[in-house]
């Protein structure tokens, strides 16, 4: 989805938080007309108070993604989602006092080891990357010990074949739409003008030092002295802008898939209903009308949820999760492969191991087909010592031993976890 004449601040992500905003601006009026009359909430006061800093920091981030891109874009540099704020924020103080190469330094030594193990692990997140993820490591060793002649077009090599494999256009081909709805990376004046720039021809051979990784002067033997830090780093951070990227397209097509994924589990019930007895039940089928905290609990043990529930599974996988028991979280998750059990419990363990989970707690439980729930969670995770509160959406699948949908509360049934449907957890 385009996105021309539109500023990032106009995203619908960020207007609802400039909106939100406003709404407490207004409501912080009205409280201290009401205060005038006598009538106090001390409580709410105190929250209120507090306003006006929390005004000041939400403009900030409303508008630093913009701010970040006029100074940065065109140096091979832009705003995207997970980009640290404190780090936004610095270096367009500094582009904004005419510090440009100052800024740029600070953006080039953020990409140490842990920055970039921490940011890898993210990438996890993403499935086109874990077939190149051994590639990555070796291109992060080669940057690491300073060969930055070796890791830059194994990086820009890549990138291309990630967006080719969600795109079925590379990053560097003509004509790749690397827009998406309500997204800072993939606002037209991010990635889609950073692949502009990292195309650019370079019809002349030239020894001197480049500051941005023109793939085509680098890769066909024109820029050769692309081998520096600088150019090194803008490949790292163009990858990693790549993953919010293919999240944002990911979950365009969210909604879409819950209704082709209703409909097919719908047909396989269908298909495989020989007897009256179950075509009795699919028709019959209705979604639950659960209130959490009624109906059941936020948090608890397994044996607090209905026996043979989407929700009783969810909270077992959870659980292991927080025991660090990869192996009973990898027997209920559905892999689409086959593979030996310890073989993927292994890959769970490298996907989850650096994100401990504390506690959870259930927001919305959401039957969408006769086989098939959706349940979003709350979670407090800590990563790297630092807590992390984060919502997810977790789809469910109702099956028997053989991979075939059953309805809803057979008896012969088990739920399992599309493995699509774990990345948002570490995400």
């Amino acid at each position: 989805m385009k996105q021309k004449n539109q500023d990032i601040k106009d995203i619908p992500s960020l207007k609802k938080l400039k909106n939100d905003v406003h709404g407490m601006r207004i409501l912080s009026k009205t409280t201290k007309f009401f205060e005038k009359l006598g009538i106090k909430n001390t409580k709410f006061s105190n929250v209120l108070d507090r306003f006006p800093e929390l005004e000041k920091i939400t403009k900030e981030i409303i508008e630093l993604p913009d701010r970040f891109n006029n100074h940065f874009s065109r140096h091979g540099w832009i705003a995207y989602e997970s980009m640290n704020f404190e780090l936004m924020k610095n270096t367009v103080n500094l582009a904004d006092k005419e510090k440009l190469e100052e800024a740029e330094a600070i953006l080039v030594e953020q990409f140490d080891e842990s920055n970039l193990d921490f940011n890898l692990m993210k990438m996890k997140a993403i499935q086109e990357y874990l077939i190149r993820e051994d590639l990555i490591k070796k291109a992060m060793t080669d940057y690491l010990s300073e060969r930055y002649h070796a890791c830059i077009p194994v990086i820009l090599s890549l990138i291309d074949g990630i967006v080719n494999d969600i795109e079925q256009k590379g990053f560097f081909a003509q004509g790749v739409d690397l827009t998406a709805w309500d997204s800072i990376a993939a606002h037209s004046s991010g990635l889609q003008e950073l692949a502009k720039i990292f195309n650019k021809k370079r019809k002349k051979t030239t020894a001197e030092t480049i500051t941005v990784p023109y793939r085509h002067g680098i890769i066909h033997g024109r820029d050769l002295g692309y081998d520096n830090k600088i150019v090194a780093a803008k490949s790292w951070a163009a990858l990693f802008a790549i993953r919010d990227w293919a999240l944002a397209v990911r979950n365009k097509g969210e909604n879409q898939k819950n209704e082709e994924e209703a409909r097919n589990i719908l047909e396989s019930l269908k298909k495989m209903a020989e007897t009256e007895s179950l075509k009795k039940k699919i028709k019959k089928w209705e979604p639950r009308k659960i209130e959490i905290g009624r109906d059941c609990p936020r948090s608890g043990e397994p044996k607090d949820y209905a026996k043979g529930s989407p929700e009783r599974a969810i909270v077992e996988f959870l659980l292991y999760w927080q025991n660090r028991n990869y192996g009973l979280m990898a027997h209920i998750i559905k892999t689409f492969r086959d593979e030996p059990i310890k073989k993927f419990a292994g890959y769970i363990r490298e996907l989850f191991q650096a994100h401990s989970l504390k506690s959870f707690s259930l927001i919305r439980i959401a039957d969408f087909a006769p086989a098939a729930a959706e349940i979003e969670v709350e979670l407090n995770i800590m990563i790297d010592e630092k807590e992390i509160k984060k919502s997810s959406k977790v789809r469910l699948i109702h099956e028997n031993e053989q991979g075939n949908p059953q309805v809803m509360g057979a008896e012969n049934g088990i739920w399992k976890i599309p493995v699509y449907s774990i990345y948002s957890l570490v995400s």
